[in-house]
């Protein structure tokens, strides 16, 4: 086999035969052919030629119908790229295919397009089932059964790492895997660390957001998590203030959550600290009590049952109902604050619009009104009560620190 013209041609044994043969008649005959000029004729034989498909010998060329290939060409279950000047294979690169579509595919060791993940150079490339190079999208990348991380790939191509915002939402990528983080994570930004929560979808938490029945509060500038817990009665099964099933049917009737300007306008702060624990934590046996929901109608079911425990919410085993200002009431009387006090009357807890005076009027709490109390959480320690008065009132349980 040799190359002629570009065209890979081979000689047929058959014809070459023949032609020796007639050499060998014209010497019987007297001719005179020498026998170097035989061999010389034998090997420059070329009348005979035909055409081959395929590769050649080096395998750096291709070959249909007698005219080399360029450009894209798929050879058997593999698609190869050839230079359209040279013709040569393309190996260990990456080629531009198509300037309309920007679509770009690699040529590994073999020549071979590939597809997956590809680390070229310093970069992380993502190649789709149809061999195109992934640019300015998400993949999702299994790992295995049922494992599986999400990426992003810029406009360049490169898959990106760090805290990077994408189409208006702030996503957090591992340094290493290029994995899309989840979850509560550190966050450094502007220059300082934030908590931060990243949801299923990789998406920044912005706002509230309840998780595992406790709703958390971030900021919604920064996404900095509001580390400050509170619990309270917030609202029946349906969001209203009335006609809910006994019990809490959502897990966030009566909740903690993360503490949120109302906006209040007092902040009552018993004097004793050990008042003060025992009223934050009757809220939190409370919240954590499924068998007490919210319902302003039926409010004092909880009392009824509480008393009868010591005034322990976490001990009451009926489901039964509570509001905000009730709830409070209650866990007052478990810190010590006698019923008859506490009480609006002698059947009803007290509510928003009297709690301020009931509590004031036993000389053992102190009012705070100014904005650092009331709009920012820096001064409130556990067991304060945060009251809007005829509004809503809820107690802080303290910090809650993430990982």
């Amino acid at each position: 086999m040799y190359h002629e013209r570009g065209i890979v041609v081979k000689k047929s044994k058959m014809h070459i035969a023949k032609r020796i043969g007639m050499i060998l008649l014209c010497m019987m005959l007297g001719l005179g052919i020498a026998g170097g000029d035989l061999a010389l004729s034998a090997v420059s034989v070329s009348a005979a030629e035909e055409v081959v498909n395929g590769w050649d010998d080096s395998h750096t060329h291709y070959y249909q119908n007698g005219k080399m290939v360029t450009g894209k060409k798929k050879i058997g279950n593999y698609w190869y790229y050839f230079n359209k000047k040279t013709g040569k294979i393309t190996k260990n690169k990456l080629v531009r295919i198509s300037k309309k579509n920007n679509k770009y595919c690699y040529y590994d060791k073999d020549g071979h397009a590939i597809t997956g993940e590809k680390k070229i150079g310093k970069y992380w490339y993502y190649f789709k089932s149809n061999y195109a190079m992934t640019i300015k999208g998400f993949v999702s990348i299994k790992l295995s059964d049922n494992v599986y991380k999400m990426c992003y790939y810029n406009k360049k191509g490169h898959r990106v790492k760090g805290l990077k915002k994408i189409n208006g939402s702030y996503y957090l990528f591992d340094k290493k895997t290029g994995a899309a983080k989840v979850g509560f994570q550190k966050v450094t930004r502007l220059g300082k660390t934030y908590t931060c929560y990243f949801d299923t979808d990789g998406k920044m938490v912005l706002g509230d957001k309840t998780i595992d029945g406790v709703t958390y509060s971030f900021n919604k500038s920064t996404g900095d998590f509001v580390d400050l817990m509170i619990a309270h009665a917030s609202g029946n099964e349906w969001g209203g203030g009335y006609h809910g099933k006994a019990g809490d049917q959502t897990g966030t009737e009566v909740c903690i959550r993360s503490w949120y300007n109302r906006p209040w306008n007092v902040v009552l702060r018993p004097k004793s600290s050990v008042m003060a624990d025992k009223i934050a934590y009757a809220m939190e046996r409370a919240a954590k009590n499924d068998n007490i929901g919210y319902d302003m109608g039926d409010r004092n079911t909880l009392l009824y049952y509480a008393k009868k425990v010591g005034y322990d919410p976490g001990l009451v085993s009926t489901p039964c109902e509570t509001d905000c200002s009730a709830l409070v009431s209650l866990a007052c009387m478990y810190a010590g604050i006698p019923q008859s006090v506490v009480m609006y009357d002698s059947t009803n807890s007290a509510t928003t619009g009297v709690l301020k005076s009931k509590l004031l009027g036993t000389g053992k709490f102190r009012a705070y009104t100014s904005n650092s109390y009331i709009k920012k959480t820096g001064k409130l320690k556990r067991g304060d009560i945060l009251l809007l008065e005829y509004g809503h009132t809820a107690v802080v349980t303290g910090k809650h620190n993430i990982g």
